[in-house]
C-alpha cells in the first residue's frame, strides 16, 4: 500500500519549517488564553450550589459533571461554606486491596472544575495504622489558626482567590476481572459510597474506613 501522500499535496519533512516548535513564553500565553477561554465556557455551564451543599459532609453527587468520568470512578465531594477557613478530617487510609486501584483527595475551584492540588494515599500514609488528619485550607495560615501543626498532619491548600471551593474524594475499583469475589467487595465499597448524602446520619450507618468525618473551622 503507497501511504504517501498524493502527487498534488506538499511532501513534509520530519522536523520542516510546518513542524518547528514555538517558542517557551509564546506557548504558555497560548495556554494561558486557551485555559481562559476554557474556563469561562466551563463557567457558563456549571449548576449553582444549593445552600444545603456547604458545610456538609461528604455527598455521593446526582452529576460529576466537570470530574473525570469513567466506569470505575466513584466520587464524594463536600464544599466550604463562605465563612469558613477550611476543613479538618481524621481518617485512616483503606488496605490496600487488588480491587482498588485508587484513593486519593482533590482540591477544586467549583467554577473552572480546576484540580487545583492534590494528595493521594501513599501520601497520606501515617506512622501508625495508616490514620491521618487532614487540613485542606485556602493558606498555611489559616489552617494554622484550625490547628494545623505540620509535625502531625497533612496539608491540602486551595488559593485565596478561588470563590468555591470544593474538595473531592476519589475512589478507583476494578469490578471485572477472573475473581468475583474481588468484583463483589469492590462493588460492596462503591454501594456504600453511593448511600452517602452529607448527613452525620448516613457518615455513620456506612461505616467505610476511609471516609472521615469533616470538621469546618
Amino acid at each position: 500500500m503507497d501511504i504517501c501522500p498524493p502527487e498534488h499535496l506538499p511532501r513534509y519533512q520530519v522536523g520542516g519549517k510546518w513542524l518547528e516548535n514555538e517558542e517557551r513564553k509564546n506557548a504558555l500565553e497560548n495556554g494561558r488564553r486557551l485555559g481562559e477561554n476554557f474556563n469561562s465556557v466551563i463557567s457558563s455551564k456549571i449548576k449553582k450550589l444549593q445552600k444545603i451543599q456547604f458545610g456538609s459532609q461528604f455527598f455521593h453527587p446526582t452529576s460529576v459533571g466537570g470530574l473525570f468520568v469513567n466506569a470505575n470512578a466513584t466520587y464524594v465531594v463536600s464544599f466550604l461554606p463562605a465563612d469558613k477557613k477550611g476543613m479538618k478530617i481524621s481518617s485512616r487510609v483503606p488496605k490496600e486491596e487488588c480491587w482498588r486501584c485508587f484513593y486519593g483527595y482533590m482540591a477544586i475551584n467549583y467554577e473552572t472544575t480546576e484540580t487545583v492540588n492534590c494528595l493521594i494515599d501513599h501520601q497520606l500514609k501515617g506512622a501508625e495504622n495508616d490514620e491521618y488528619t487532614l487540613f485542606v485550607s485556602r493558606t498555611e495560615e489559616m489552617a494554622i489558626e484550625g490547628g494545623y501543626d505540620a509535625s502531625k498532619h497533612k496539608l491540602l491548600l486551595w488559593s485565596e482567590g478561588i470563590k468555591t471551593c470544593g474538595l473531592v474524594l476519589r475512589y478507583l475499583h476494578f469490578t471485572e476481572d477472573d475473581n468475583d469475589a474481588h468484583s463483589e467487595l469492590a462493588e460492596l465499597e462503591r454501594d456504600k459510597l453511593t448511600k452517602l448524602n452529607g448527613t452525620h446520619k448516613a457518615l455513620k450507618e456506612v461505616e467505610l474506613g476511609g471516609v472521615g468525618e469533616i470538621e469546618y473551622f
